[in-house]
């Protein structure tokens, strides 16, 4: 009783004063804080933090903006259960109608199916309005596309029930959401990481056929070194295009490459720039890029398509995981010779298996908490750092990456766990306090990273997806700020080689396995490509 007597209030105050608030006076700032805030705080939510939870485990984020011309580059609220994304909200003024508009539609629904949110929901509290956010987002959509729900401030009152037993804390702990959405039409949806797998198949085509139909008349002509060569060059520019929605990139920096007169040149300009920037085993084969010849045109093409808004996605919110999921899918085709050309299709084990099988995340999650969760609940973060995790046929990474995730987690967790704890922490540069939150810092993640997460696998692509998905993974919470103290402050590395953590080797022989055959040739040792566990991992397995 006491919320609906609270709710009818801010109703109340806002059609008092209806006219002064739908001006375009009233701002956005203004709109949330009198009235979205408290719209959701009414619904068990802890807007403002005020249990002074870690970044990791509030149950709202309030995301750090970056107006660019008339586009917000970060959804205004995410609303989390545990630390797992539930939905997100973008706010805008009451003087925007959400009902008609279309940009302020799609700017939702790309944001929620980028992260492979299910709904995403606009509102200016005059206005609410929730998306079916599986549908992709195109620019020409009308703004009444795949909305489930629309409210004015008027119909809350009435629609208090649903809203309360959807949308509230409560609701979300007990699944209501999720059987919701279960339950809502699937008619149409595309799941964002079937869409991205396609746009990087298709960037792959175009620049292997751009490198075949030039040098095809070569002899001995190796479709591996083709498909290393041109998943290098895609891997590069996801890397940097992530980093620009992310701020630690300047923004349209690929944008301006593709609009150049020299594209081929500017771009090998900017990976050598981003090799001495970040040090990182991504940029150093920069050398064998530079000995293709690819054509401007195709090169202008897969850089503006990663952009608003031919692109869907909004590279700020797509998580590791989800990339991940991407990629493994990626590692199950290849590159095959069709006459003068070549095509990608499926590898012959994925063809026998029908497809390739990516680890879900719930399936990810089961494994963490039954065997790092086991490991390190009795242990300081200074005995855990003694403790070496190793993955023999990692894949993308997904199993890694979600148990780096667990650890810094809970690494965060002990180096805040009193006021004590927190301050000698702070001073020992574990962690550092951003606005209202505390961080690990940069330097921490990377001696976690070096120090415990080990990994192989037989696929040399999958190690370098396995490595990118990493460094991502390490750069998930920087910003803008961060990011220019790190580069202001360190001398050394700022990204690790991981070359003594990730291997590339089949992990169930060793070299051994060669003497039982006559004279192996190079070809065979590079097919078998045994791995010796004590030499290639010394570190963990003579101690």
């Amino acid at each position: 009783m006491e919320q609906l007597k609270e709710l009818r209030e801010l109703v109340d105050q806002f059609r008092y004063n209806l006219k002064d608030y739908t001006s375009w006076n009233f701002n956005e700032t203004n709109t949330r804080q009198q009235f979205i805030d408290k719209f959701f705080e009414l619904l068990g939510r802890d807007v403002n933090n005020n249990f002074w939870r870690s970044e990791q485990y509030k149950e709202v984020v309030l995301e750090d903006k970056l107006k660019i011309w008339n586009n917000t580059k970060a959804p205004d609220y995410s609303f989390r259960l545990w630390w797992r994304r539930i939905f997100f909200v973008e706010a805008k003024k009451p003087s925007v109608n959400i009902k008609e508009e279309v940009e302020p539609a799609y700017q939702i629904r790309r944001y929620s199916w980028t992260a492979k949110l299910p709904i995403g929901i606009l509102t200016d509290f005059e206005e609410l309005a929730i998306y079916d956010t599986r549908v992709k987002p195109n620019p020409k959509d009308k703004a009444g596309t795949a909305r489930i729900k629309y409210f004015t401030f008027e119909e809350f009152e009435e629609n208090r029930e649903w809203i309360y037993n959807t949308l509230s804390k409560e609701a979300v702990e007990k699944w209501a959401l999720d059987k919701y959405i279960q339950e809502g039409k699937k008619k149409w949806t595309q799941s964002v990481d079937v869409d991205f797998l396609n746009m990087i198949d298709d960037r792959r085509d175009a620049l292997a056929k751009n490198i075949y139909l030039r040098y095809w008349h070569e002899r001995n002509w190796d479709l591996d070194r083709l498909n290393n060569i041109v998943g290098d060059i895609v891997d590069k520019i996801i890397f940097l295009r992530i980093a620009e929605d992310k701020k630690i990139e300047n923004l349209w920096n690929l944008e301006t490459i593709a609009n150049s007169k020299e594209i081929r040149k500017n771009l090998i300009s900017y990976f050598e720039k981003s090799d001495k920037k970040y040090n990182s085993w991504l940029f150093d084969n920069i050398e064998i890029f530079k000995k293709f010849e690819l054509d401007d045109k195709i090169l202008k093409k897969i850089l503006l398509s990663l952009y608003y808004p031919a692109c869907p996605y909004e590279f700020s919110v797509l998580g590791v995981d989800i990339l991940g999921n991407i990629y493994e899918k990626f590692l199950g085709k290849t590159l095959v010779k069709e006459w003068r050309t070549i095509k990608t299709e499926f590898k012959p084990d994925v063809k026998k298996a029908w497809w390739v099988f990516y680890t879900p995340q719930y399936v990810v999650d089961y494994i963490v908490r039954n065997t790092i969760w086991e490991l390190l609940k009795d242990k300081t973060p200074k005995q855990a750092l003694e403790l070496n995790i190793v993955d023999p046929a990692c894949g993308s990474g997904a199993f890694l990456i979600g148990a780096y995730d667990y650890i810094l987690n809970r690494f965060l967790t002990q180096h805040t766990k009193d006021e004590e704890t927190t301050k000698k922490s702070i001073k020992e540069a574990k962690i550092y306090q951003f606005k209202n939150s505390f961080h690990l810092s940069f330097n921490y993640k990377k001696e976690i990273l070096k120090n415990m997460i080990y990994w192989v696998d037989i696929d040399r692509q999958a190690v370098a997806v396995s490595k990118l998905s990493l460094l991502l993974k390490l750069l998930e919470w920087e910003t803008a700020e961060t990011a220019n103290q790190l580069f202001s402050t360190i001398d050394a590395a700022l990204l690790p080689k991981l070359d003594n953590n990730i291997k590339c080797g089949n992990s169930l022989v060793d070299s051994s396995i060669y003497a039982n055959l006559a004279s192996p040739d190079e070809a065979t040792i590079k097919k078998i490509n045994a791995f010796d566990w004590e030499k290639e991992f010394a570190e963990v397995f003579g101690k």
